[in-house]
């Protein structure tokens, strides 16, 4: 099968050269300072344009990037085609510019399952899936990929337990932005409520606290069905980072860890 996804968004996103990406990232290595973790099994990170949110997004991979996992599964949002349920796709690679990604062979065994579409149409054109890749080509330079999309979940217990067979020794990354359009202060206010109910895990978050609440919904089933604790590494705004601060679109680093 020779079935590749090009880039769409490097060079608007992202950079379209794998030189200043690099350097991009050596900027967001030198800006932190990384705890270390065991046995991270998920994490949330952001997925607008890098200078916005890269380097939140940044410190979620660094933190997850100790561990070693036999794939990584990315759950992103569904921003422009309409969907119920989650799709999945059969790419045999991904493109980034630091070179492509391998895929699994999930695809298989999932579009036979309910519930499950395949359709690679759906991942064409979607930045919080495509915004993901040049971290985890980065980090994970030689693990295999299963990207999802999460459209219209009427039951997460459902997908929380189909998702949790799919990652067994595996890292889950759930793509959401938190809240959108409000001024600085007022989007402080609404995005630490947010974060709370993640830490605390209590579902339901709703899209207009994160556009992909349907996955952190189904991420926070998984982690108390396994007894994961979630942690914040870092939270900032557009108005933090590169943006007007009459108007803001938050963003958070969160991984989730397997208790002992």
């Amino acid at each position: 099968m020779n079935n590749i996804h090009n880039t769409k968004f490097a060079g608007t996103f992202y950079p379209d050269n794998a030189n200043n990406l690099l350097k991009m990232f050596r900027r967001f290595e030198t800006q932190s300072v990384f705890s270390k973790y065991n046995n991270i099994k998920a994490i949330i990170v952001p997925h607008a344009g890098y200078i916005y949110s890269g380097f939140i997004a940044y410190n979620g991979f660094k933190v997850a990037s100790t561990d070693r996992y036999n794939k990584i599964v990315t759950l992103s949002p569904s921003h422009y085609v309409p969907i119920d349920g989650v799709a999945c796709n059969n790419f045999s690679k991904l493109s980034t510019p630091l070179g492509k990604i391998d895929t699994t062979n999930d695809y298989k065994a999932l579009q036979k399952q309910k519930g499950y579409t395949l359709e690679n149409s759906i991942f064409l054109n979607e930045h919080s899936f495509e915004i993901l890749l040049p971290f985890i080509k980065h980090f994970y330079p030689n693990t295999p990929l299963t990207s999802l999309i999460a459209g219209n979940i009427n039951n997460y217990q459902i997908y929380a337990k189909k998702i949790n067979q799919l990652i067994e020794k595996s890292l889950l990354i759930v793509s959401s932005d938190l809240s959108h359009f409000h001024p600085y202060k007022i989007a402080r206010q609404i995005d630490n409520t947010t974060i709370k109910k993640i830490l605390n895990l209590k579902p339901i978050i709703k899209p207009e606290e994160a556009c992909g609440a349907n996955g952190i919904n189904i991420l926070i089933t998984i982690a108390l069905l396994n007894n994961w604790t979630p942690i914040l590494i870092k939270y900032q705004n557009s108005g933090d980072t590169a943006g007007d601060k009459s108007s803001v679109v938050g963003y958070c680093s969160i991984i989730f860890v397997k208790s002992k």
